[in-house]
Order: C-alpha cells, then structure tokens, then sequence
C-alpha cells in the first residue's frame, strides 16, 4: 500500500467550503463554489487517468485526502474525520461521474487481522468482540485483548481501529460507531482467572465482526421511515435545548417539536450524524434558517404555517419533520432526495417567502453545504 505523489494545488490552506450543486450557490459563492467542484473534479479525473495508465496516483490538494492502491482496488484514504468527510465527497463525485468506488471498502476479518499484524506486528488470536446500540441509533463496540497479546494500550486501540476500519470499511466506521474501546480479557495461557460467565455471553469472536454489523444494521434499518410514513406521522414530540454557544448545530436554538426525535437529539448534542442510521438513501434532513429580528410572535407563527402550507402541498417528493426557534431566528426541517430538482424546489419556495433564508442540513458531513442566504 504505498503512498502517492502529492499533486501540488492552486492557493494555500483548506478549501473555504465544498457544495454538491454550484448552481443553487447564491451569486456571492456561485463562482468559489464551481471553482472548487471543479478542482475536486479534476482530481478524481487524474485517479482514473492513473489507473488506467498504471503512473503514481496523484495526492488529494483538498482536505488531505490521499489515492491509494489498495488490495487491488483505487480508493481514498483519509487519517482525520475532516479529511474523511472530503473523501466520501470525492467518492460520490467518481461513483455518480466515473462508476468508482474511491472510499476504503469492506475487506473482511481475515485481510484486516492480516493487515493488523503486518503493520503493527500485533496478532489478533483470541480477540473479542462486544456491540451494543446507543443513544442515536450508534454502536458502542468493545474489543477485547488477551492479556497474554503483548500491546501497549496505545497499540492496542490502534489495532482494534484498525482491524474494524479494515473489516467493515471507513464509512460504517465513520457513520455508524460512536467509540470503540479495549479492554483487557484472561490470558489464553499460563496462569487462568475464573471468568464472569455473564460477561463472556456478551462478546463473540471476533471472526463474527462482520456478522454482528450486519445484524445489528438491519435492525436499525427496520425503524427507518420513507417519505410517505413521515408525510402521516401522528407522533411529534417537543425537546427544549440548551442555549449552547459551543454546539456545533444552531447554538441559539431554544427548542425544536418533530417527529424524528432520536434524530432531533443526536443532533444537538453534537453526535456524529448521518441520515443514513434513521432515513433510507437518498434522504437527508434539510433545515431552513430563517431570520427573525423584526417579526412580531404571530407574524412569525403565520409564516411558520405558510411555510408548513406549502411545503406540504408542493414538495411531493419531501416531507414537514420539525420546527423550532432561538430569539432571533425561525427554524423549519424538512426531509428530501439530496438531489437538484427537489432542493431547487424547496429553496425557491423558501426564498420566496423569506429572501434572507438560508437552507442546510443536519448530517455532520454535510453543515458546511448551504444555500440561499
């Protein structure tokens, strides 16, 4: 697996912002915003060109992404959860333009104890696994050691991540597992402790890593709701927040009323989020932001309704999922395809009722994509 030639990029420092569709940038950022996707266009171009020429593939100049060769396959490489958000981004970039797969896949439990023990010449023999689902449909996953495995416990968490980023490929890591811990299990060898018989029923081996996903997925993925189920939803529920000026998503909003409340609280308490653990692809959880400064509390109630009205008479492909507000601004959330024709739609409507709003989303891969505004 060996590194590739950097490929030096036009301007210093990271890229400002990276949006999907140019074309709904406002005029103020049309211009930066096709400039950028252009960049990450040629770059993905310069993989396929390299692949198909067998030269030195070239090295990511946006967010510190890496192309690798590896296990036979082209693929992206990213060390830090920013520079991975750019990767998956250049990943949907080659798959929807190219029909590449460029994020790290699943390569199964024997390739990653494999690749485990050939970089950090630490074997995996008699390892553990526990998983457990928590708050925001996210996986705990704890690895267990044998005593008798000789690690650091620096070495050893890195060796779990690496196992299961491996095993199970970057993006279930990234979307699906909250934190992974090690813990230290009795020597296989030599001197033994008696064992908890009940703390033994909770791990498997860890040949079964991928088995357990799998399953634990599919459960998950059974309490997803489609458009037309949200579109009915008879069950709202009403969170007040704290007024955080550290959260990462609308820190001055003061309370939010949805049907998508496991959602709604992954969110504002700053978890990673992707729509993918509540809503089948391609949804996404856009919110609008509208600002409120010198609207009286009914005036800001009609347009609240108005908005609602319409959304639900003209967006059939989207569905109302929530509301809020902070002192200074309205908050709205809808659920759509993250596709053109539908976010068109819904911010030219949104426009139209408030040319100052502004439309995002709540996945943590995507806070940086915004429109209108």
């Amino acid at each position: 697996m060996g590194r590739g030639e950097h490929t030096p990029a036009p301007g210093d420092g990271e890229p400002s912002s990276f949006l999907h569709f140019p074309a709904l940038a406002p005029p103020g950022r049309r211009e930066e915003a096709a400039a950028l996707l252009a960049r990450a266009r040629d770059f993905v171009s310069a993989l396929v060109q390299a692949e198909a020429t067998g030269s030195a593939l070239p090295r990511a100049f946006l967010g510190r992404v890496e192309a690798r060769r590896d296990a036979g396959q082209l693929v992206l490489r990213a060390e830090e959860p920013e520079s991975r958000r750019w990767a998956r981004r250049l990943s949907a970039l080659g798959a929807a333009e190219w029909g590449l797969s460029l994020l790290p896949g699943a390569r199964g439990h024997e390739a990653a104890v494999a690749l485990v023990e050939e970089e950090l010449g630490l074997s995996l023999s008699g390892a553990r696994l526990r998983l457990g689902v928590s708050r925001g449909h996210l996986l705990e996953v704890v690895v267990g050691l044998p005593l008798d495995t000789e690690a650091s416990p620096e070495d050893a968490q890195v060796a779990a991540e690496l196992y299961l980023e491996h095993c199970l490929g970057e993006e279930i890591l990234d979307h699906w597992v909250e934190h992974v811990d090690v813990i230290r299990t009795p020597r296989r060898r030599g001197l033994l402790f008696a064992e908890d018989s009940r703390k033994a029923a909770e791990t498997h081996p860890l040949s079964l890593t991928p088995e357990l996903f799998e399953r634990a997925l599919r459960l998950i993925g059974q309490e997803r709701l489609g458009v037309q189920e949200l579109r009915t939803s008879a069950g709202w529920t009403a969170l007040t927040l704290e007024v955080e000026t550290g959260r990462s998503l609308q820190p001055e909003r003061a309370f939010a009323v949805t049907c998508l409340p496991e959602l709604y609280k992954a969110a504002f308490d700053d978890l990673p989020l992707s729509a993918r653990r509540f809503l089948p692809e391609p949804l996404e959880l856009a919110t609008f932001v509208l600002p409120a400064f010198e609207l009286s509390a009914g005036e800001r109630s009609r347009r609240k309704e108005a908005l609602e009205a319409r959304l639900l008479q003209e967006l059939q492909e989207g569905a109302f999922v929530g509301f809020g507000a902070s002192l200074t601004e309205d908050y709205c959330e809808v659920v759509l395809p993250f596709a053109e024709a539908p976010l068109r739609k819904c911010l030219q409507l949104l426009l139209s009722l408030c040319p100052a709003a502004e439309l995002g989303f709540f996945a943590s891969d995507l806070r940086d994509e915004r429109y209108g505004g």
